[in-house]
Order: structure tokens, then sequence, then C-alpha cells
């Protein structure tokens, strides 16, 4: 059953917590069981602080060595090896793209991976976690030049590898797309890009079949940018975007046949985030809910914490 009620987290004014951001990183440490930020931005700073957040309160996280300030990294969890695993990224409010380097974390350490190699300069590019394989998979993202990419990669734990796309046909470059991974049907999931036609489009892909449009699936939730998408074990749960007109704040779920909308005639700011893209969202394994954090909408940045709970 999908998880059918927004919860907001509500602490005294004076708790610490990351200040508003957007485009940040956001994932799930399986061994550790907290959900951890990385970077970010708002409208005067790139960030390079490391929270975590355990359920019920924010800690600040201070290892002494970590990777540069940066937005629009890529980032996902290596539960072979227990390493959350960094890439890319915006350097500076004018750079998008300036880091092409990787990073891994064991819950101590950060230690950077200078010859690792793989995709190069890019940002707003998304990694997710194949179970079955045991790999991480990176796809697409923007170059310096805002060349947007359609290669896909996966790391090994000591270097990025290309993957061969299949024998379909492969959907155009993109960036600012959702995207996680499907276990119960063992696919990439990705809906929507940065701008165009793209922006309503949903793919998925597998290993051995290849790129599949599915055109077949009627209804969703229509054109978006930057969406949120996650994996949770009834399917993929989707959140808000930008749908060339606002920041939306619907909620869908996808069972692999059809789309869902959760919460529908649900209003009022006490029951519903408001609208955003470039937020990020993440499935808590351990508690059993949709965590989402931050994000902006119409020049502002968010620094609310909600979380999707049964």
């Amino acid at each position: 059953m999908a998880p059918g009620v927004w919860v907001p987290w509500r602490a005294d004014h004076a708790a610490p917590r990351p200040r508003a951001r957007w485009s940040h990183a956001m994932v799930w440490d399986v061994r550790r069981r907290v959900v951890v930020v990385i970077g970010g931005r708002d409208k005067e700073e790139v960030f390079d602080d490391q929270w975590a957040w355990d359920g019920a309160a924010w800690r600040e996280e201070t290892p002494r060595r970590r990777p540069p300030p940066r937005y629009a990294a890529a980032a996902g969890y290596d539960e072979a090896r227990g390493r959350l695993v960094l890439h890319g990224g915006g350097a500076s409010k004018d750079d998008r793209a300036g880091h092409a380097d990787t990073w891994e974390f064991d819950g101590e350490r950060w230690e950077p991976r200078p010859d690792a190699g793989g995709p190069g300069l890019r940002g707003w590019h998304r990694m997710a976690w194949d179970p079955a394989r045991r790999r991480l998979v990176l796809l697409g993202g923007a170059d310096p030049r805002w060349r947007a990419h359609a290669d896909l990669w996966t790391w090994d734990g000591a270097r990025w590898a290309a993957l061969p796309a299949g024998p379909a046909p492969a959907p155009p470059g993109r960036h600012l797309f959702g995207m996680c991974w499907d276990a119960r049907r063992d696919v990439l999931v990705v809906y929507g890009a940065q701008s165009g036609p793209g922006m309503d489009e949903h793919w998925e892909w597998h290993p051995e079949r290849g790129w599949t449009r599915r055109d077949d699936v009627e209804g969703g939730p229509g054109k978006r940018h930057d969406p949120g998408l996650v994996a949770y074990p009834g399917g993929v749960l989707f959140f808000g975007g930008w749908d060339d007109r606002r920041a939306r704040n619907d909620t869908w779920s996808f069972d692999g046949a059809r789309w869902t909308r959760l919460l529908e005639g649900v209003t009022g700011d006490a029951f519903l985030p408001p609208g955003r893209n470039w937020q990020a969202l993440v499935w808590d394994a351990g508690r059993g809910c949709a965590v989402l954090h931050g994000g902006a909408a119409s020049g502002r940045g968010h620094g609310d914490l909600w979380e999707l709970r049964p």
C-alpha cells in the first residue's frame, strides 16, 4: 500500500537544522540508518556542509576532510561496500558543472577517488543503486556548456565504466530529471527533463532489454522539470517539480502499470508540502517512509522537512 500522509517536522526554533537550500545531494545511509544531506546552494552561497536526519532530529556532521562546495551533484549509496558515493556538480553560483571528481564516505571519513575516470564535468545528473547486480548506475546530466548527456555509467568501487544503452532506441540527453531503480520490476525509471517535449516523458531501462518509452501508460503527472522520484516497496513515488507554469506539490505512485495520484483533494499548508522543485527525496527503509527536504519555488529556498508515512 502506498504511503498516504505528509507529516512536517516541527521542533523548537533553536533546534539545529540545515539552512534552506536547493539542488543538494541526499542519500539514505543503509549502515548508519540515517538520511544524509550534502551541500546544495541558496541565492548567495554554495555549501559544503553535511547533516544527518535520524527521524527525530538533525545533527551536523563535521568530518575533517570533505568534498569542496557543490550543488547539482549525483549521489548514491553503494550497499555492497557500505559507502556513500558523490560525483560532479556545480562549483559556484555561476558554475553549474564545474566538478568531475568522485568521493566516497564510509560513515566517518571522506576519501577522493582521483583515478576513478568516468563521466567527466557535469551536473544535474542522477545516480541509483541496482540491487540485483550490486552496483551504482549514473545517467545523463549537463556539462559546462549546458549540453545534455544520455550516457550510462556504473561504479565498481574503483573506477567508472560506460554501460551500453542496449538494443532499443535511447532517450535524448537530459538533465534535471527524476530517477530511481524499481527493484520490484528490476528497471531504472526516469521521468521528466530540463525543458521541451522531454518534460512529460517516462522511460525505463533494463541492462538486457535496453530502453523503453512508456507511452502505454495513460495519465500521470504530465510535464515536469526536476521532480522527486524514489523507489519504495510498492513501486515508485513521485513528488512535485516544475510543470512549465509553476512549482507543484502533487504526489503520485506508479506500480509498473498505472500512475495513481495520492492525497487527491487534500489542501492546505498543514497537510501538504508547498510546491517546489530542486528538492531532495529519499526512501528511509528503516522507518518505512519517504523523506522530502528543501527545494525552491518563486526564488525562495525551502528549509523544511516532510515525511510521507503510511
